[in-house]
C-alpha cells in the first residue's frame, strides 16, 4: 500500500532587525531624536505664551505634534535632515547629463554680459526689424502699381495745397468785392499760419529726436568709458598678481630660465555612463569598474503547498 503523503511544516525565520532602530525596527533612532528636538523647539516657546492652558494645548496639537510625527516617519525612507541635505546638495550640484553618443556642441559659447545689448535697444531693434520686414513684405506682395498710385496721391495733395495757397484777386471798386477780397486774404493768412505752425512742430520734433540721440550716445559713451576703466583696472590687478607670482617663482627657483608654469584647467565632460560603475555585461554577469562581478538572478515565486512531499523536502 502506498503511504499517504505527509506534509512537513517549514519554519520561516524572522527578518533580522535593522541596526539603529527601536520598537522592533519600527522607528529609527535618528528620526526619533530629530522629532524630539523639533517638538521641543516648537513646544517650549508655545508653553511660555501668556495664554490659557487649553489654548496652549490646542496650539501644541496643531504645530508641535504634526512636526514631530513628520520627523519620526521621515520623507522617502530618509530622516528629515538627510532629506534636506540631499535636496540642497542636488540643487547645488545639479547638471544636465548626456549620453556619450549625444554630446552637445559646446562651441556655441554664451555671449558675455559685457557684450550684450541693453534690453531697450534690443527691443527697439527688434521692433524696427519687424516693421522693416512687414514693410518689405508689403512691398514684395503689393504690385508695382501701388507705388505709382501713392506718388499720384502725393502729387494731387501737393497741387491741392498749392491751389489753396493761391490768392484770388477780386474787384475792390465795389463793397462786395472788398468783402470777398478781405475774406480771401484772411483765408490765405490762416493757411500760411497753419503751414508755419506745422513746420515749427516738425522742427521741434526733429530737434527733440536729435537731442535724445545725443543724450543716448553720451550715456553709451559714458558706460563704455566705465567698462573700459574697469577692464583696465582688472587687467592691471591681474598683471600685478602675475608679476608677484613670477617673482616668487624666480626666488624659489633661481637657476630656472623658464617662467612659472601655468595651470590650465581642462573641461571634463561628464556623461551618463560615468555615473554607472559598469564596465560590461556578459553571460548574465555584470563586470564593474572596481573589478567586481555581480550575477543577475531571476526569482519566480511558486506555491509551496501544491508541491509533493519530496519536492517540499
Amino acid at each position: 500500500m502506498n503511504s499517504p503523503e505527509e506534509q512537513q511544516v517549514a519554519l520561516i525565520p524572522r527578518n533580522f532587525m535593522e541596526r539603529g532602530t527601536f520598537m522592533g525596527g519600527m522607528f529609527k533612532i535618528r528620526n526619533a531624536i530629530e522629532g524630539a528636538v523639533l517638538a521641543a523647539g516648537i513646544g517650549i516657546p508655545v508653553v511660555h505664551l501668556p495664554l490659557s492652558l487649553t489654548t496652549r494645548i490646542v496650539i501644541l496639537c496643531m504645530t508641535s505634534l504634526p512636526a514631530a510625527m513628520v520627523a519620526l516617519i521621515g520623507i522617502g525612507g530618509e530622516s528629515l535632515t538627510a532629506f534636506l541635505m540631499n535636496a540642497l546638495r542636488f540643487v547645488k550640484n545639479r547638471r544636465i547629463i548626456y549620453r556619450s553618443d549625444v554630446m552637445p556642441d559646446y562651441r556655441k559659447r554664451r555671449q558675455h554680459a559685457r557684450n550684450r545689448e541693453p534690453k531697450s535697444q534690443k527691443r527697439r531693434k527688434q521692433n524696427t526689424g519687424k516693421k522693416q520686414g512687414s514693410a518689405g513684405q508689403e512691398q514684395e506682395t503689393s504690385p508695382p502699381e501701388s507705388s505709382s498710385r501713392k506718388a499720384r496721391k502725393r502729387e494731387a495733395a501737393h497741387r491741392k495745397m498749392e491751389k489753396k495757397r493761391e490768392r484770388r484777386i477780386y474787384d475792390t471798386s465795389t463793397s462786395s468785392g472788398i468783402k470777398k477780397q478781405a475774406k480771401e486774404d484772411i483765408r490765405v493768412l490762416k493757411i500760411e499760419q497753419k503751414l508755419t505752425k506745422k513746420a515749427q512742430t516738425q522742427a521741434l520734433k526733429d530737434a527733440k529726436k536729435e537731442k535724445t540721440a545725443r543724450e543716448r550716445q553720451r550715456k553709451e559713451d559714458k558706460k563704455k568709458a566705465v567698462r573700459t576703466a574697469k577692464y583696465e583696472k582688472k587687467e592691471a590687478i591681474r598683471l600685478e598678481k602675475y608679476e608677484k607670482k613670477e617673482a616668487a617663482y624666480r626666488k624659489k627657483h633661481p637657476d630656472s630660465t623658464s617662467s612659472s608654469p601655468t595651470k590650465k584647467k581642462k573641461r571634463k565632460f561628464q556623461t551618463l555612463e560615468d555615473y554607472l560603475p559598469v564596465e560590461k555585461i556578459a553571460n548574465g554577469i555584470v563586470y564593474t569598474t572596481d573589478h567586481r562581478y555581480v550575477k543577475i538572478l531571476e526569482i519566480e515565486p511558486i506555491n509551496f503547498l501544491l508541491r509533493s512531499a519530496r519536492e517540499q523536502q
